[in-house]
């Protein structure tokens, strides 16, 4: 009896430390549960502080200031505060300093301004990328081979020569003499010319996926202008100013979502002088006055009242009743 009950409570005593070392076993794996999901959450903390903070420190208001040995723009002594600009960085080139800019580089930055105030000029050896771009007056900028990307808006005052590039831009404000690329210039945004735009024998299109885009100012020659958007409107100027476009037109909308072209203003009519071949098609325009010697004559198209020389009207033939008919009726083709 006595030896049983040693054992049982020998099994007892076993039995509750197996359910101690049970215990503490789920009670270690809880810890360790705790303890990932909390370094989770740090790090996912320490994520978002970086991205929200500390990048936003880097983002530097950066202006040229010549400080280095040579004009490269790659050299960070040349900025103040010092350092090469990342694409974050707002960039002016100002009065601070004479010495030349050398793009020596491929750059992206989110903006750039060249006053007036800066007595020399950049000089470009790689593409330049960037939000916004102001050229300030009596300042010019020739681009070469090489390509000009300003997402949003350029505002130009000085001059501006493409070269050879393809190159972008959203909303183009010249004041100034710009020069286009030989090759070809995409506009998405509105395009407002009221100082000399030269064509330079290269192509425009318009581009855009905004409702509305506008071609405002004075008189402009354009070699090719073309656009193939669906639907959406082109405004343009009226009543002073004359789109003329030499080598080649070509409208193409969608049937169904046809491209507007309208004046700029009620009761005006819009000019276009378009000497070349045209490729016209799914527009609907409205009061406009083609004053080429041909009309244009779009296919697919709806006249939506006040087109001057835009469709070519219904020839009219003489007929003379002859009676030569074996009847008298209207219908038959002898008589």
């Amino acid at each position: 009896m006595i030896e049983n009950l040693v054992m049982l409570r020998c099994c007892s005593f076993r039995k509750k430390g197996r359910e101690l070392q049970a215990k503490k076993r789920n009670s270690t794996y809880e810890g360790l549960i705790r303890i990932c999901i909390a370094s989770f959450f740090v790090l996912i903390f320490a994520l978002l502080f970086n991205i929200i903070f500390v990048n936003k420190a880097e983002a530097a208001a950066k202006i040229w200031d010549g400080g280095g040995v040579d004009t490269n723009w790659t050299n960070p002594a040349n900025w103040s505060p010092d350092g090469v600009p990342i694409a974050a960085d707002t960039i002016t080139i100002n009065e601070t300093t004479s010495k030349a800019v050398l793009v020596n580089t491929n750059i992206n930055v989110a903006s750039i301004n060249v006053t007036s105030s800066y007595t020399n000029n950049m000089f470009v050896s790689g593409n330049i990328t960037t939000n916004t771009f102001t050229l300030g007056a009596n300042k010019e900028l020739y681009m070469g081979g090489y390509d000009l990307t300003v997402s949003t808006t350029l505002t130009n005052s000085g001059t501006i020569n493409l070269g050879t590039g393809n190159d972008l831009i959203g909303y183009f404000h010249n004041l100034g003499d710009f020069v286009s690329t030989g090759n070809l210039l995409t506009v998405t945004g509105n395009f407002h010319n009221w100082g000399n735009f030269i064509h330079n024998n290269g192509a425009v299109r318009l581009n855009s996926s905004l409702a509305s885009q506008s071609i405002i100012g004075k008189d402009i020659t354009f070699n090719v202008l073309f656009s193939n958007r669906a639907g959406g409107t082109i405004t343009f100027s009226t009543p002073e100013a004359t789109i003329n476009v030499l080598s080649s037109l070509a409208l193409t909308g969608v049937s169904g979502n046809e491209i507007k072209l309208r004046a700029s203003s009620d009761g005006g009519l819009f000019y276009i002088n378009p000497t070349g071949p045209r490729s016209i098609s799914f527009i609907d325009v409205k009061d406009s006055k083609n004053i080429a010697d041909t009309p244009i004559d779009p296919t697919n198209s709806i006249d939506s009242g006040r087109t001057i020389n835009w469709w070519s009207p219904e020839e009219t033939v003489s007929v003379y009743w002859t009676g030569d008919g074996t009847d008298t009726n209207w219908s038959n083709p002898e008589n």
